[in-house]
């Protein structure tokens, strides 16, 4: 995901496609909110959304993808930047879904969850160019800051991704579209496939490092207001 933030210059995130439950295609992108909203400066522009961009450049068989202008974070990020509300959509300027799919979408997960975090990440041995991919239990929970929503919290993986990975989906259930390829658990429990191979869903947006801890990687937690942000797209055009 490439975009402009005014007065600074051409930065890139990572995003990923959601379905709109209210139509059979999708053009509503998930992202980080720190990709969409800059407290102070405002909304980015000039979003281009580039699925399977790899070492290549454009893959030509999904392209890019611009935005319609419309796109929504929580008020509580315009206004404390809170790592706990780091979550937003915009919507693109066609029916992207067509050419990728679309990710479900979960809400209020319990903890301790196992994901697939998914990033361009760049710097610490990656070039940015193709994603890399952190499969990791969620580790704990807390309150990453804001007094906007003190009942917010970020959760953790143990991950080595870098920049550029801001945005990037953490999914679970993760599967091979060809169920005839996919096996049964065979512990018997439902841990990695809490949904029955009905994924892969969305549980979570990639914010950043925590501070001081190289290898830890945050996500807020998707509640609610998460899904009022992502309908507020949907609703407008997604």
């Amino acid at each position: 995901l490439f975009f402009n933030t005014p007065g600074q210059g051409t930065f890139s995130c990572t995003a990923a496609v959601i379905v709109n439950p209210s139509s059979v295609s999708s053009r509503t992108i998930a992202t980080a909110a720190h990709c969409i909203y800059t407290p102070g400066v405002g909304f980015h522009n000039s979003f281009s959304f580039c699925p399977s961009y790899n070492n290549s450049g454009i893959n030509p068989q999904r392209g890019c993808w611009g935005w319609t202008g419309y796109a929504a974070v929580p008020t509580g990020w315009t206004t404390n930047a809170s790592p706990d509300l780091d979550y937003g959509c915009f919507v693109s300027s066609g029916t992207v879904s067509n050419f990728t799919g679309a990710l479900g979408v979960v809400y209020g997960r319990p903890d301790k969850d196992l994901v697939f975090a998914h990033g361009y990440s760049s710097g610490g041995g990656f070039n940015g160019n193709i994603i890399s991919t952190c499969a990791a239990p969620e580790w704990y929970t807390r309150d990453a800051g804001g007094p906007d929503n003190p009942a917010a919290q970020s959760k953790y993986i143990g991950c080595d991704q870098r920049g550029g990975t801001g945005g990037g989906p953490w999914i679970l259930d993760l599967r091979h579209p060809n169920l005839g390829l996919e096996a049964p658990a065979q512990d018997g429990s439902n841990l990695t496939d809490p949904f029955q191979r009905t994924g892969p869903y969305l549980t979570g947006v990639t914010f950043g490092r925590r501070a001081g801890y190289v290898n830890e990687l945050s996500s807020p937690r998707f509640t609610n207001l998460t899904q009022t942000v992502f309908n507020a797209c949907r609703n407008n055009g997604g």
